[in-house]
């Protein structure tokens, strides 16, 4: 009867492990230097591109990013930002 690998000693085991490790790190490192994920949430972006950009005045871009605020659960229960 054929054994699967059944000859492999203690190093090629060890060897095979660490190959298969290093398989898998570099497979996810390559996924995520491909597409890196975007801090903040695209609504935010937008708004802040559009007051760098002078499509909208500061009042109105503290207004709108004070209504996002507020419906964000993560940002209500961490409470309101200090010198923003």
């Amino acid at each position: 009867m054929l054994q699967w690998c059944g000859d492999m000693g203690v190093t090629d085991w060890v060897s095979m492990i660490a190959l298969w490790a290093t398989v898998l790190g570099v497979t996810v490192w390559a996924v995520l230097r491909l597409f890196p994920t975007q801090p903040g949430s695209h609504a935010r972006n937008v708004l802040d591109q559009r007051l760098a950009h002078g499509e909208i005045d500061l009042e109105t871009y503290r207004s709108a990013r004070a209504a996002m605020d507020l419906s964000d659960p993560e940002l209500r229960q961490a409470g309101p930002l200090r010198g923003a």
